[in-house]
């Protein structure tokens, strides 16, 4: 897949977009979708060099800086429960410098034309995500440290 010619598609569609890198060099887009910022990366499995399509992932995160580490394996029990009534998300945590992110993603095989035609429908299932996640967090106030 072209992913040059990925982030050109999304900036004619009227997305806005921007060009960057993740830390290891691999290219990503940034997109704000609905007011919230994601980034799309290709993602590879093997043998998709066979296909017509290939793995793309859209993602965004979130800092739980109130929320002790020591609660991760809880939130990502809790938030593997949401997701499953989500269609598409994923939903795990990280930690980072003892700081606690929660990452939102949904990963697709598909051509990059359907994914760009699909973008705002995959961004709307991740704030769907970010909603019931909040609301979980604030309906356990003990969590917070």
């Amino acid at each position: 897949m072209d992913f040059i010619n990925m982030f050109e598609q999304i900036r004619a569609a009227g997305i806005d977009a921007e060009w960057s890198t993740l830390n290891n060099g691999l290219p990503q887009i940034q997109v704000r979708i609905l007011g919230v910022t994601f980034f799309i990366v290709p993602d590879h499995f093997p043998g998709y060099k066979e296909v017509d399509s290939d793995f793309l992932c859209l993602r965004t995160f979130m800092p739980m800086g109130t929320i002790g580490t020591e609660h991760k394996d809880f939130l990502d029990a809790a938030f593997n429960r949401i997701a499953s009534n989500i269609k598409m998300v994923k939903i795990y945590t990280v930690i980072n410098e003892d700081t606690l992110y929660v990452f939102f993603e949904i990963q697709m095989l598909t051509s990059p034309e359907r994914f760009i035609a699909c973008l705002p429908r995959y961004a709307a299932e991740c704030i769907r995500a970010i909603q019931a996640v909040c609301a979980f967090v604030n309906a356990h106030p003990p969590l917070s440290s």
